[in-house]
C-alpha cells in the first residue's frame, strides 16, 4: 500500500459539501461546558481545577477526593492544645454541621485512646457531650462506650479549614457603628485562631464567646442560594441573637456580630464578590471609592468598589433574564393564542 492511500484512509476531509449539511443546523456556538475565570476572564472548563492561563494560575476547585474530604470533617486552626473540627450531620442536610474535639497525642498509632477521650458537641447525636454526661447517671450503663461516626469522621480527616484574611481599609468602609467596628478589630487581632474560616464553600467557621450552647467558642455561619440563582441570598447563624430574633414574629431582625464578622472576610478578597454580592452592595457603599486616597494615588479598593459595581449588575441582569423567561413558559403553557403570544413574548 502506498503512502498516499494510507494518508487517505487516516486523514478524513473536514471542509465538505456532505459535513456542510450536516451541521448547517446546529446553529450558533454556545458557552456551554466552559466558564469565565475571576481573575483573568480566561475561559476554562467547569470540570478545569487550575486556570489554563500559565501567568494566572488560580485554583477554580479542589481535587475530587479534597472537596468530598471537606464536606464531612474539617479541622479548625485554633492555636489551642485540642484538636476542633468541624464535621457534617448527615441526617440533618448538607449544610447542618457540628464540632467535635480531640486531644493532641505525641502518637497517632493508637486511635483508641483519641476515641475514648474524643467529645462530641452534635446535639442530634446520641453519644453527645450532653448526654453522656446524662449517662454516667444511668445504672445499666454498659462499659463499653460506642463511638460516634462523628468522631470517626474526625480521626480520618486529613483537611484543614481555609483561614480568611481581612482588611482594615475594608473595615474602615463597612456601614456599622464604630462599636461593631471595635469589636470585629479586637475579635480579628486575637493571637489564638482565626476568626473566620472556611470550611465548606457556604459555610464558615466563627469565633464566639464560650458558652454552654457553644462551648468550644466556636460557631457555624452559613449562606443559602435561592432557588436557581447564582448568588447566594440568605444566610443563618447558629448564635441566639439570630434564632430569638426569628423566633418571634413581627421582631426586626438584627444582624449579629458574625454577620458582620464573615461581610468583613468576604469583602476582603475580590474572589468571593461574584457570589456574595447580594450581601455586600448593601453593607458597602458602591457609589463612591471605599476610602479616600491621598496625593492622588489609585486606591487599590477603589478597584474593590469598581468589582462590587461589577457583581451587583450582573446579578440584576441575570435576575430579570430568569423573570422573563419564567414569565415566558408560563404564557407557553397555558396554552395562549398564536397571536397574543407573539405581543406578549
Amino acid at each position: 500500500m502506498s503512502a498516499s492511500q494510507i494518508k487517505e484512509k487516516i486523514y478524513i476531509p473536514i471542509h465538505t459539501t456532505n459535513n456542510q449539511l450536516v451541521l448547517s443546523g446546529l446553529g450558533k456556538s454556545t458557552k456551554r461546558g466552559i466558564k469565565k475565570c475571576n481573575n483573568c476572564s480566561t475561559y476554562n472548563g467547569t470540570r478545569s481545577a487550575v486556570c489554563k492561563n500559565k501567568n494566572c494560575g488560580v485554583i477554580l476547585k479542589d481535587s475530587e477526593e479534597k472537596s468530598r474530604v471537606d464536606i464531612d470533617a474539617v479541622k479548625l486552626l485554633t492555636g489551642k492544645e485540642k484538636q476542633v473540627f468541624s464535621v457534617r450531620v448527615r441526617d440533618m442536610g448538607p449544610d447542618y454541621r457540628g464540632f467535635v474535639q480531640l486531644p493532641i497525642l505525641q502518637s497517632q498509632e493508637d486511635k483508641n485512646i483519641l476515641s475514648e477521650v474524643a467529645l462530641c458537641f452534635v446535639d442530634s447525636c446520641q453519644n453527645s457531650f450532653d448526654n453522656s454526661i446524662l449517662k454516667c447517671h444511668e445504672e445499666d450503663q454498659n462499659s463499653t462506650n460506642q463511638v460516634c461516626d462523628h468522631i470517626k469522621s474526625a480521626l480520618k480527616s486529613q483537611s484543614s479549614a481555609t483561614p480568611m484574611k481581612f482588611k482594615n481599609d475594608v473595615l474602615g468602609s463597612l456601614q456599622v457603628t464604630d462599636d461593631v467596628k471595635e469589636t470585629l478589630y479586637i475579635l480579628a487581632n486575637e493571637k489564638q485562631g482565626c476568626l473566620v474560616q472556611q470550611v465548606s464553600k457556604s459555610i464558615m467557621a466563627v469565633k464566639c464567646q464560650a458558652t454552654p450552647k457553644h462551648p468550644l467558642g466556636y460557631l457555624h455561619f452559613g449562606f443559602i442560594k435561592g432557588k436557581g440563582r447564582y448568588c447566594y441570598e440568605k444566610y443563618f447563624c447558629s448564635c441566639s441573637e439570630f434564632i430569638e430574633s426569628r423566633s418571634i414574629p413581627g421582631k426586626e431582625i438584627r444582624k449579629c456580630i458574625h454577620y458582620y464578622a464573615c461581610i468583613w472576610s468576604l469583602a476582603s478578597n475580590t474572589r468571593y464578590f461574584d457570589e456574595f454580592s447580594y450581601f455586600l452592595q448593601f453593607e458597602l457603599p458602591l457609589s463612591e471609592p471605599i476610602f479616600g486616597h491621598l496625593n492622588d494615588k489609585p486606591s487599590p479598593l477603589s478597584e474593590t468598589s469598581k468589582y462590587i459595581q461589577q457583581a451587583a449588575a450582573m446579578k440584576v441582569t441575570a435576575n430579570k433574564c430568569l423573570d422573563e423567561r419564567y414569565r415566558k413558559s408560563k404564557v407557553i403553557k397555558v396554552g395562549c393564542p398564536s397571536t397574543k403570544l407573539m405581543n406578549i413574548c
